[in-house]
């Protein structure tokens, strides 16, 4: 699967030379393989309903906004990317917009019990 932006903003594409370096592998995830970018982006789009490019346009609609924080969650909890490698997966963020997703979905599941079923229907789906 190819990503594709599509707005004029000039950002790096996940093609066939990024993606290895982003597949890396750590035996301190609970899951038996991780999951790669795709399979995370492709189950948020499904949850939400959205395609899985228009998660990463440079847009803040709230759906589209919520359901990237959650890819970007998602790749922290369950992936061992790094914040930038998220960042990069994610549309070409930046890492302290990572940490912000991170932290705004950890809070807001506290109180927030539809988004917590929207963070768990992906998760088991993912880990599966």
């Amino acid at each position: 699967m190819t990503l594709t932006y599509h707005d004029d903003w000039p950002r790096p594409r996940l093609t066939d030379h990024v993606r290895p370096t982003l597949m890396v592998t750590a035996s301190h995830r609970p899951y038996d393989t991780d999951p790669s970018v795709e399979v995370v982006l492709e189950a948020v789009a499904e949850e939400y309903g959205l395609d899985p490019n228009e998660i990463l346009v440079r847009t803040r609609r709230q759906p589209v906004a919520i359901a990237r924080q959650l890819v970007m969650y998602l790749l922290r909890i369950t992936t061992p990317l790094t914040l930038e490698a998220i960042g990069q997966a994610a549309g070409g963020r930046h890492h302290a917009t990572v940490i912000h997703a991170i932290r705004s979905i950890e809070g807001r599941r506290t109180y927030d019990h539809t988004l917590d079923a929207r963070v768990s229907r992906p998760t088991k789906q993912i880990t599966a």
